[in-house]
């Protein structure tokens, strides 16, 4: 029974650490340039395999980036902040700025490579 319950608490006290909140587009700028190539590369490349996943299923997925491409850390960064740079993105209740980072970047994949339909 006591080792149930230092567990418990010991899952209790790790789930309070965890953020409950996604990281918007402004909370990532204030990172070190390292730290953001990181955050973006790890959501990145779960669109990548998010991607592939789908269109193992024969559907044509969710963005289409030519097929030998390669998309590092550094340029899903970029493609994320032109992306926010470019203001014909914002709408009246739209701002990338104050818009969770994963889906500003996806915005930015769809933008770069459409699919054809």
């Amino acid at each position: 029974m006591r080792i149930s319950s230092l567990g418990i608490a010991a899952l209790a006290l790790l789930n309070s650490a965890i953020p409950s909140t996604a990281l918007t587009y402004r909370e990532l700028s204030t990172y070190s340039s390292d730290l953001k190539d990181v955050y973006v590369s790890g959501v990145g490349e779960g669109f990548f395999w998010s991607n592939i996943a789908i269109q193992s299923r024969g559907d044509s997925g969710m963005y289409c980036p030519p097929q030998k491409l390669g998309i590092t850390g550094s340029q899903y960064v970029k493609l994320l902040d032109d992306y926010v740079a470019d203001k014909t993105h914002y709408r009246a209740n739209f701002s990338p700025p104050d818009t969770e980072v994963a889906f500003v970047l996806y915005l930015a994949l769809l933008d770069a490579f459409p699919c054809k339909r």
